[in-house]
């Protein structure tokens, strides 16, 4: 992103009006706009106030003919909503994606979708690769390629996963299916469907998408016990967005031992008064 000005929280102010209507001014100078071929929307969405941002900031570069903006915005909302559950619910990843192409923008930066549905439906979706963050957080644990296992715990990303090992230099992948229940989401099992023979004095690293309240992570070590600290062997957690609803403290009740994240969602409250530690990599 060399060349562009990256507009974060910090060069703009924000209120919100006592009706709940969302009112912002940009504190970048025209002369510095015009300084730069390129101007790139930074934002972490975690709120409809940051949607309204969004769409305010870029009225006001539009409105002071700034031709090409891009909007970097790591973690999509409502992409694990990409489609209606009954016929009355709403495909809640359609109208923010139709929000977000009303803006035109040149790029959109994401990381780690979750949905393919989101790539077809926001307009000049570019993903950034999320290899060198998983990497970062290995080393910073002291795990090699040789001595980690990765671990997909679901089937639909196992292909996601094994592209992450050949990247990394890792050649031993486990994957587990969950079943859900479709009425409820419930999670009514896990199995392993892809094993690794030699897995004693060896770092096992899941790693996934998003981590919400956890349930899938811990239902995955009480599926499969082998997973479990043992024998030399640790277990590890690394997701891209971290929102940990319910604290680390469950999961590190599981068995995991090093939980890593980016820094594209920031972690829940709870998260932060456990005052747990939390390895978090800045994407």
């Amino acid at each position: 992103m060399n060349n562009m000005l990256l507009i974060d929280d910090s060069k703009y102010k924000a209120m919100t009006f006592s009706g709940g209507e969302r009112h912002i001014e940009l504190l970048v100078s025209d002369e510095d706009l015009v300084k730069y071929p390129d101007i790139v929307i930074e934002k972490r969405v975690q709120s409809a106030n940051d949607i309204m941002d969004i769409l305010l900031l870029n009225e006001i570069l539009r409105r002071k003919n700034v031709n090409s903006v891009s909007l970097k915005m790591l973690y999509i909302p409502y992409a694990r909503q990409d489609r209606a559950t009954t016929p009355n619910t709403p495909r809640a990843l359609k109208v923010f994606a139709d929000l977000m192409n009303s803006c035109n923008f040149r790029d959109v930066f994401v990381l780690d979708p979750h949905s393919m549905v989101a790539e077809n439906l926001i307009n000049n979706m570019r993903q950034l690769n999320v290899v060198p963050y998983i990497k970062e957080f290995m080393n910073k644990m002291g795990f090699t390629n040789q001595n980690t296992i990765l671990v997909s715990p679901d089937v639909g990303a196992i292909k996601k996963v094994e592209r992450y090992a050949k990247e990394l230099g890792i050649t031993d992948v486990m994957a587990f299916h969950k079943e859900r229940n479709p009425a409820t989401g419930e999670i009514k099992g896990i199995k392993i469907i892809q094993d690794v023979a030699d897995i004693d004095h060896r770092n096992i690293l899941v790693v996934d998408d998003i981590c919400d309240g956890g349930r899938t992570f811990i239902e995955l070590v009480k599926s499969c016990t082998d997973l479990q600290p043992f024998a030399g062997r640790t277990l590890n957690l690394f997701v891209t967005h971290g929102i940990f609803s319910y604290g680390l403290q469950p999961l590190i009740d599981a068995g995991f031992q090093n939980i890593g994240c980016t820094d594209s969602f920031i972690p829940s409250l709870q998260c932060v008064r456990e005052n747990k530690e939390l390895t978090i990599i800045n994407a």
